[in-house]
């Protein structure tokens, strides 16, 4: 069965030629030993590296720019790539076409024993990011991190990154397998997923982008570009030098823009919903005043306070209904919103809003108001006694 990434016959025949062992016997450009790991002779292999002068041979290279690592791997010898990799062969090598061991580790799928045996040596697993300027970013930090010899495996394999802003594919098929797929490979490596930038411009975007912040918080990590070091996702949100401060003033920017998108990515990567700014007015009150009613339910939906009030005594059902935003007073009071209690400076919504004059707020607060009444009015009358 050929590998499920050369379906193209042509493809298959070039990948024969320059891995297929009865190709390579008659080839001249190809040692003994390298001939011995596309045909899978373990033993054989072990006994020629045990020998001192030797032991560089594992970094020799052919005409096709293959190594014995990639040889062995693209003909899935699963102990042999094992010895390979022990005896530090060099993962991230390319050759001529640009492929390394782990793209030949995965034509066959992400789950099979090839795949699983080049994963777990790797330390990160970074998933594919779109191209822009947060790709080049990502780049960037790759390189940064090769440098300094962290071994780095790609996803590219798992095919395009779904779109995760667009909620209607969320729940599509080629979604759910894309992130099935990449849980798997960041459970095999030896550190988890790798987030590339501590920028929250690159955070906000890779929520939703690259599906990174799918992936269970215990398998992600932080790359820090200044130290060259990565460090655990809820370390870096507990550092206000990281993350903290700049997810909270993001989330409150997002709100007064109005940016959907900004928040969603913010929220996913654990911002608070209940932030303040310096006037002491919550995320939610702020979505409030535009009237967003979308940012207002994901708020709601992260569990933001629903009463609490600013330093000047507004609450968010204030805020809105005196901006006479009406379904997002409807979504306040659905979630328990008091209109009928007194802020700190004595004023209850209703009254100040009748003093306004809104009349279809006014309207909106007794239909809910009812509404509750009605919820909780007892089901059935209790029998008179006799």
């Amino acid at each position: 069965m050929p590998p499920k990434g050369l379906k193209n016959p042509a493809r298959q025949a070039a990948f024969e030629r320059i891995f297929n062992p009865e190709y390579l016997a008659a080839r001249k450009d190809i040692s003994q030993v390298m001939l011995q790991c596309a045909q899978g002779k373990l033993d054989q292999v072990a006994k020629f590296l045990e020998e001192e002068h030797n032991k560089f041979e594992i970094f020799t290279i052919n005409r096709d720019g293959n190594s014995m690592l990639l040889v062995a791997v693209a003909n899935q010898h699963v102990n042999l790539t094992k010895l390979l990799l022990d005896l530090k062969s060099e993962l991230d090598h390319r050759n001529s076409m640009h492929m390394d061991a782990l793209d030949y580790a995965l034509m066959h799928g992400v789950r099979t024993p090839i795949a699983k045996a080049v994963l777990n040596h790797c330390d990160y697993v970074v998933p594919e990011a779109l191209e822009g300027v947060y790709w080049h970013k990502s780049l960037s930090a790759l390189r940064d991190l090769k440098d300094d010899g962290v071994l780095v495996a790609t996803t590219s394999h798992l095919g395009k990154t779904p779109d995760f802003v667009n909620p209607h594919a969320r729940d599509a098929e080629y979604t759910v397998e894309w992130l099935s797929d990449l849980h798997y490979a960041v459970g095999h490596t030896k550190k988890g997923l790798l987030l590339l930038s501590h920028e929250i411009g690159y955070l906000e975007k890779d929520a939703l982008m690259t599906g990174a912040l799918e992936v269970p918080e215990a398998m992600r990590a932080v790359y820090m570009m200044d130290t060259h070091k990565a460090i655990r996702y809820a370390s870096a949100l507990k550092r206000t030098d990281i993350y903290g401060q700049a997810l909270e003033k993001r989330i409150i920017d997002a709100c007064c823009e109005g940016d959907f998108p900004a928040v969603q990515g913010v929220l996913k990567a654990k911002a608070s919903a209940n932030v303040e700014d310096v006037y002491g007015q919550t995320a939610l009150m702020r979505a409030c005043k535009i009237g967003d009613s979308k940012i207002v339910r994901a708020l709601l939906l992260n569990k933001a306070i629903v009463d609490q009030e600013s330093r000047d005594g507004y609450s968010a059902l204030l805020i809105a209904s005196v901006n006479n935003h009406g379904e997002v007073a409807r979504m306040l009071l659905r979630c328990k919103a008091d209109a009928f209690k007194k802020t700190c400076k004595g004023n209850a919504v209703m009254s100040f809003i009748q003093h306004e004059g809104h009349r279809d707020i006014i309207k909106i607060i007794n239909e809910e108001h009812d509404r509750q009444l009605k919820k909780q009015a007892p089901r059935f009358a209790p029998k008179a006694r006799t």
